[in-house]
């Protein structure tokens, strides 16, 4: 995977209990996870990562996707 400047930021507390660290990519505005996580699940698709992000309930909003 291509290396970004990244900002790290942990939104929930069952986030955090999931392990899901969540990087900021403020170029792209666009929410990606960790590697361990793409590497865990195999998510290589935007498509797949939008969905497991709506299947999350700790989440929100979804802006700028």
């Amino acid at each position: 995977m291509k290396k970004y400047f990244i900002l790290w930021k942990r939104i929930t507390r069952t986030s955090y209990y999931n392990k899901l660290v969540i990087i900021r990519l403020e170029l792209y505005n666009f929410i990606y996870y960790t590697n361990k996580y793409v590497m865990k699940y195999g998510i290589f698709n935007k498509e797949k990562l939008i969905t497991l992000l709506k299947k999350q309930k700790n989440i929100a909003s979804f802006e700028k996707i």
